[in-house]
């Protein structure tokens, strides 16, 4: 996958988040058609192959993606991984300063905690960029 990519619209159902692409597919699954600002998490546990989708509506400041962190945090348990998409259908899919700043916040606050923040997508206008290939952050994928 690259930096930035283009979102089919017809995904696969995969079975397992194992990659972005995976995360991807699951997230275009999980958004409203037509689009609105919403934040999707996927959670994906250890000891299970499947994983839950929270779909937050209305998700559209800096303080509510703050706040939804915060109640992931609290909702996740050590050892969970998460991917996180970001439906923003009347901006630009690619990130901001603020965005970087953000994400590097976000998956230092997951990983005090024990939980693997993968990724976080924003997903515009059918368009789809990868914070975690975006900023060079290690690949926590295949880890």
């Amino acid at each position: 996958m690259s930096r930035s990519s283009r979102c089919r619209s017809a995904p696969r159902r995969p079975r397992r988040l194992d990659g972005p692409a995976d995360a991807l597919e699951l997230l275009l699954l999980a958004a409203d058609e037509p689009q609105r600002p919403q934040t999707i998490c996927l959670l994906a546990r250890p000891e299970h192959p499947g994983g839950v989708a929270v779909v937050f509506d209305g998700v559209e400041s800096d303080d509510d993606i703050d706040l939804l962190c915060e109640l992931m945090v609290a909702a996740c348990r050590s050892g969970d991984r998460i991917a996180l998409g970001s439906v923003r259908p009347d901006d630009d899919h690619l990130p901001t300063a603020l965005d970087e700043l953000r994400w590097v916040t976000m998956r230092r606050r997951f990983e005090s905690v024990g939980i693997e923040l993968l990724d976080w997508f924003l997903l515009a206008g059918g368009d789809a960029t990868s914070l975690a290939e975006w900023t060079d952050s290690d690949d926590r994928w295949h880890a």
